[in-house]
Formats: C-alpha cells, structure tokens, sequence
C-alpha cells in the first residue's frame, strides 16, 4: 500500500462522510510518507469537514427538540415566544452560552404571563 493511494481512498472517505475511516488512511498515509504534504492538508480538511458535520447534527438536533417543543405547546405560547425571539433580548442571548437555559425561561415566563392574562 503506498501513501498517494491511501491519500485518494482517505479523501473518498472524507466525501462520503466515513470520517473515523478517512482519518485512518490520511494517517497510515502520513506514517508512510511523513514529508508528504498532501496528506497533512487533507488531514487538516478532515478535520474541518467533521467540526461542520458535528455543529450540522448538533443544529438538527436543536431543531428537532424545537419542533417537539412547540408541538407540545399552546399555540398562543408558541405565538409569545416568537414574539419574544425577535426582541433584543433574544438576539443577545443568541451569542451567549446556555442559551438553552435562556429560551427555556423566557418560555416559562411567557407560559406564566399567558396563564395569568387567561
């Protein structure tokens, strides 16, 4: 097995999302020829490629916990925490750690305000 052929199987395997197995070729690669720099590079692009997949399925996962929440929500609930999402406040804690905590109290706020006003 010789590096340039393990450098175009680990990049297949990068473009088909086989992450774990691209790595292991780009390795085995950069083992048998440490001044290639190709593989350093698409080593360094694997690695990119995985941080996008991960914050991709982390994102769908955020997504899928949002739907499920709204659906289990009032409809006039769901309406208040839109209404809440497009204030400052919202926008701030966008760019903030936990805003999973954040959304989550805005929302029992707004559930407590809705209660209240029915």
């Amino acid at each position: 097995v010789c590096a340039p052929s393990l450098i175009r199987r680990g990049c297949a395997r990068r473009k088909l999302g086989h992450f774990g197995a691209a790595y292991e070729d780009l390795r085995r690669a950069a083992q048998l020829d440490p001044q290639n720099r190709e593989a350093r590079d698409e080593i360094r692009r694997l690695h990119a490629a995985a941080q996008r997949h991960q914050r991709y399925e982390r994102e769908a996962q955020r997504d899928a916990e949002a739907e499920q929440l709204c659906a289990s929500l009032p409809a006039d609930v769901v309406d208040a925490v839109l209404a809440a999402c497009r204030e400052p406040f919202y926008a701030e804690a966008s760019v903030a750690p936990g805003l999973g905590y954040e959304l989550n109290a805005a929302i029992a706020r707004l559930q407590g305000s809705v209660l209240a006003i029915s």
